[in-house]
């Protein structure tokens, strides 16, 4: 009797529709996120700079009190960068740890200095506001060359 060679099917290799399907399903959902995070990193880098520059224009204005404008008791409005930022310097005399109000005769001339610095920042206002003590110095600074 002559053999007859029995052949077990061959199975098919390669994914089946199903498997690429999900697979595509993954990797949008992958994307999409990452996409995502990016699109909130640059968001928050807007944000970012517009602070960092309401800082810039805080500090420059406190380095003027004292200097450009004098350290007395009030307030100063301005704007920056085309009514961007809009700060205001108010001088008002230093208080103790306690609470205290500390008396012209008592003190050096203590002076609290705060600069506010407040922009529109998409639909709701933001501000960055700098606080420092200057004192009154009786004689104004002058600037003296080292040579």
């Amino acid at each position: 009797m002559p053999r007859i060679a029995h052949r077990l099917p061959q199975r098919q290799t390669g994914f089946t529709l199903l498997e690429v399907l999900v697979a595509f399903v993954l990797a949008a959902i992958g994307i999409v996120a990452l996409m995502q995070a990016f699109a909130g990193g640059l968001r928050n880098l807007g944000k970012m700079d517009e602070f960092v520059m309401a800082a810039m224009v805080a500090e420059s204005r406190l380095a003027e009190v004292g200097i450009l404008y004098p350290v007395a008791v009030g307030e100063m409005e301005g704007v920056e960068e085309g009514d961007k930022y809009h700060w205001r310097i108010s001088v008002s005399p230093c208080a103790d740890p306690d609470g205290l109000a500390v008396m012209p005769e008592q003190s050096p001339g203590l002076y609290l200095v705060e600069v506010e610095v407040s922009w529109s920042a998409g639909r709701k206002p933001a501000s960055f506001r700098l606080p420092s003590l200057r004192t009154k110095s009786p004689t104004p600074w002058i600037a003296r060359s080292v040579f």
